[in-house]
């Protein structure tokens, strides 16, 4: 599968994805004006990787072959944590368990 990652007024992503859209190809487009809801990330020894949930999307990095990226990025909003230390300890064991 390709991700495009672009934004959703793009003129030129829109024709590439006509192109794809001919030779039947595989293809997520994830654009800078979509919210995405979740991230997991998984990070090991042997292997790393993610996924992405929008509102109407689900990207996961295993399935992913090649991207192209087009303009802007993609905009995160992050959760404001009140207890910063709390969850700061909770990533430091996080990560000496993996």
């Amino acid at each position: 599968m390709i991700l495009l990652i672009s934004n959703e007024f793009d003129v030129s992503t829109d024709e590439v994805i006509d192109w794809l859209n001919f030779y039947k190809a595989d293809y997520i487009r994830l654009n800078k004006e979509d919210i995405i809801k979740k991230i997991s990330i998984i990070i090991s020894n042997e292997s790393s990787s993610f996924k992405i949930n929008t509102d109407d999307k689900s990207i996961d990095s295993g399935l992913i072959d090649s991207f192209w990226y087009r303009k802007n990025g993609i905009k995160i909003k992050r959760k404001r944590y009140d207890n910063y230390r709390y969850v700061t300890n909770r990533l430091k064991k996080f990560i000496t368990l993996i």
